[in-house]
């Protein structure tokens, strides 16, 4: 498998054995981070599994998350490793109908702030909470309009805006989390809040402007 910013090969044979697969360009721990120079994690694993079971080729494309959306929308990849279920993106790709994990998703504050959550969200209807853009954190966080939230581009910025007192509450993956926190030493100022808001299951996703984008998701269901 490549990890590259190169695009695919332009020959018709070698076109039919590659998929290039989006991740975005932060790691998202367990389901794709860089460990040693190499890509792992659940979804690259499983990936990697099945490719090699119908005997494809992937080359991972990292992108901001919003271009990850754009590039399914428009065709520029092939695959998504790791996308939970939304009617909205439904539109774009066509779902391999297992999911392959389950995503936990918390909410997170500062270690010296006194917000608690209970697992009802209109608890914390007056607060502003930091997420991602474009990110799907269970429909019923979605959906939640009664809620406040602002939206910045990755879990990089996500976690300096809570530490910086710029949000008081955000939501994520709390491996993710953990993760950028580690990274920029503020471990110790984030506390991870419990119950978690969703567990959605996560699923592999073709885009529909794949030419057997049908065929190539009942393949790696039935793989």
């Amino acid at each position: 498998w490549c990890w590259s910013d190169e695009p695919p090969s332009t020959d018709p044979d070698e076109q039919g054995r590659v998929l290039v697969a989006a991740l975005a360009e932060v790691d998202y721990p367990p389901f794709y981070y860089a460990e040693d120079g190499h890509l792992t994690g659940i979804s690259v694993d499983v990936l990697n599994y099945l490719a090699d079971r119908l005997k494809l080729r992937i080359t991972y494309k990292r992108l901001s998350w919003p271009r990850v959306l754009q590039s399914l929308e428009r065709g520029r990849v092939d695959i998504v490793t790791t996308y939970s279920y939304t009617p909205e993106r439904a539109r774009d790709v066509i779902y391999v109908q297992e999911p392959h994990a389950t995503e936990i998703n918390v909410f997170f504050t500062r270690a010296d702030t006194d917000v608690s959550f209970d697992g009802d969200l209109h608890a914390l209807a007056g607060q502003m909470i930091g997420m991602i853009r474009g990110y799907s954190y269970g429909l019923a966080f979605d959906n939640a309009d009664f809620i406040h939230k602002d939206s910045v581009l990755d879990e990089r910025t996500l976690v300096r805006m809570v530490a910086g007192k710029r949000f008081n509450v955000a939501i994520g993956n709390p491996f993710a989390i953990r993760l950028e926190a580690s990274r920029q030493g503020v471990e110790d100022e984030i506390r991870l809040l419990s119950p978690p808001v969703e567990l959605s299951p996560i699923y592999m996703a073709i885009s529909r402007q794949h030419p057997d984008a049908e065929g190539l998701a009942d393949a790696f269901g039935d793989a």
